[in-house]
C-alpha cells in the first residue's frame, strides 16, 4: 500500500482520473487493514447484531429559576431615553471583504427585498408592501421536479395534507371454538378509532438557506436544502439496494431567477437549477461569479466495515488466521466498487484536475501501524467538501446550470468549511 503525505504536489489534483481512482484505492486499503486487524483482534463472536436498548436513568431535576420581575418605571425611563432611530440608505450585505458578497437570507438591490421564509421567497418593495412570493418546488417522497415551482398569494392557504375521514365501524363478530364444547361463539371486536390509525400527516417542505444577488446581471441565486432523498431516488448511480457512499449527496439545490421581469410583469423569471454534492455550509459572490461551499460525511461502513465484520455468515467458525485470509481476499472487490463509486457519484466528467490529491494530512509517520490507525482514527475517506462556482448572468441551456467544481477528501465533515 502506498500514500503520499501532505505536500504543495497535492494541490495540482490529478491530470488523468484513473490516477485518482488509483490513489482512492490504496486508501480503501489501508481502511480495510487495519478494520481486518481491528476484528482478528477481537476474536470470532459470531453473534447475530441486535440494537442495544439502553436502560432509563432517572435523572434528578433541578429547580428552574423565575425570570425576574422587572420594573416598568425604569423600562419607561430606558426607552424615553432612547435616541432618535436614524434612517440608513445602505442595503448591501454587511460583508467581510470589499467586492465580496455573502450569501444571507435577505438580499436587496435598492428597489426590491428578497427574503427567505422557511420554503418561499418573499420580494418586497421598500416601503415593506408585498409585491409577489414563489414557493420551491415541493419534496416528493420518489422523484424530484425542479420546475414544479409554485407562485402563492399572501392570503392563499397552506397546502393541506390528506387526512382519512373514516367513520369508525361497528363492531365485528369473529367466530372462535368454545374451549368446553367446542362450538364456535361470537366474540365482539372493538372497533379502533381511525383517527389513531391514521393521524395527521406531516408534510415536510424544502428550505432556502441562502441568497445571492447580482445587481448588474439582474440575477437572484436561491440556495435551496431538503431534495436530497427525493434526487438520490432517481437516480441510476447507486447499486442495487445501496445507499452511496456520499450520504448527503444531491442535499443542496441551487435555483436562479432573473429579477428584471419584476419591473413589468411582477414575476421572476426562472433561468436554471443544480443539484450539488453535500450539505450547504457557506456562499459567496464576486460580481456574477457565485461561489457555494458544501461538505458531506461518506458511508463507509456499507462499503467497507460492514462486510468485514466478522458476525458475516462467510466468516463464521473461521480462526483468527483463517479470517484474515478470507477477508482479505474479499477485500480487493470491496475496495474497486468503492473507488469505482465515489468516481460515479462525484460526476467529475472527466475533469480530476481541481481535485486535491487523496494524500495523509501530515508530514511524517514513524511505523505501519501509526499509518492505519491515522487512516482510520483521523480518517482520510470521511468526508468530502466541495466548492462549485458557476456565473450567474449565463445563459443556461436546459436549464442546467453548467459550473465548475473543486473538492477534497477529509478526514471528517465535522467542522466548518470556510
Amino acid at each position: 500500500v502506498k500514500l503520499d503525505l501532505i505536500s504543495p504536489d497535492a494541490l495540482g489534483g490529478y491530470q488523468k482520473c484513473r490516477d485518482m481512482r488509483k490513489a482512492l484505492k490504496e486508501a480503501a486499503k489501508l481502511h480495510a487493514n487495519f478494520i481486518i486487524q481491528r476484528n482478528a483482534r477481537q476474536g470470532n463472536h459470531f453473534i447475530t447484531p441486535f440494537p442495544v436498548v439502553l436502560n432509563s436513568v432517572a435523572v434528578a431535576s433541578r429547580p428552574v429559576a423565575l425570570r425576574a420581575e422587572v420594573s416598568t418605571a425604569s423600562v419607561s425611563a430606558s426607552s424615553a431615553a432612547a435616541p432618535t432611530p436614524v434612517t440608513e440608505t445602505d442595503f448591501e450585505t454587511n460583508n467581510q471583504e470589499e467586492g465580496v458578497d455573502e450569501a444571507d437570507i435577505s438580499k436587496s438591490d435598492g428597489t426590491y427585498v428578497y427574503t427567505a421564509y422557511g420554503d418561499l421567497l418573499i420580494v418586497l418593495d421598500t416601503d415593506g408592501n408585498e409585491v409577489y412570493r414563489l414557493r420551491m418546488p415541493p419534496i416528493e417522497p420518489d422523484e424530484f421536479d425542479p420546475l414544479d415551482e409554485k407562485e402563492v398569494t399572501k392570503d392563499e392557504p397552506e397546502d393541506e395534507p390528506e387526512v382519512a375521514d373514516k367513520q369508525p365501524k361497528d363492531e365485528v363478530p369473529i367466530a372462535v371454538a368454545s374451549p368446553s364444547e367446542g362450538v364456535p361463539i361470537a366474540i365482539a371486536r372493538p372497533a379502533v378509532s381511525a383517527s389513531f390509525i391514521a393521524p395527521r400527516r406531516f408534510v415536510q417542505r424544502a428550505r432556502i438557506v441562502a441568497i445571492l444577488l447580482d445587481i448588474e446581471s439582474e440575477r437572484l441565486s436561491v440556495v435551496v436544502s431538503g431534495y436530497g432523498h427525493s434526487i438520490r431516488r432517481s437516480l441510476t448511480i447507486y447499486p442495487e439496494h445501496k445507499g452511496g457512499v456520499f450520504s448527503s449527496f444531491g442535499n443542496t439545490h441551487v435555483r436562479v431567477y432573473n429579477t428584471k421581469s419584476l419591473t413589468n410583469k411582477r414575476t421572476l423569471t426562472f433561468m436554471g437549477f443544480q443539484n450539488l454534492n453535500g450539505n450547504y455550509r457557506s456562499a459567496r459572490s464576486i460580481g456574477k461569479n457565485a461561489h457555494i461551499v458544501t461538505n458531506t460525511n461518506m458511508n463507509n461502513y456499507q462499503y467497507l466495515e460492514g462486510p468485514l465484520a466478522r458476525f458475516q455468515a462467510e466468516f463464521k467458525d473461521l480462526d483468527d488466521d483463517e479470517y484474515i485470509a478470507a477477508a482479505k481476499k474479499k477485500a480487493k472487490g470491496l475496495v474497486n466498487t468503492y473507488a469505482a463509486q465515489i468516481l460515479k457519484e462525484l460526476q467529475l466528467r472527466g475533469n480530476c484536475k481541481n481535485t486535491v490529491k487523496v494524500v495523509l494530512l501530515q508530514q511524517g509517520l514513524s511505523t505501519d501501524n501509526d499509518m492505519m490507525n491515522v487512516t482510520y482514527s483521523s480518517g482520510i475517506l470521511n468526508g468530502y467538501a466541495e466548492i462549485t462556482s458557476f456565473d450567474m448572468s449565463a445563459k443556461f441551456r436546459r436549464k442546467q446550470i453548467r459550473a465548475k467544481k473543486s473538492g477534497m477528501f477529509l478526514p471528517t465533515s465535522w467542522f466548518q468549511v470556510y
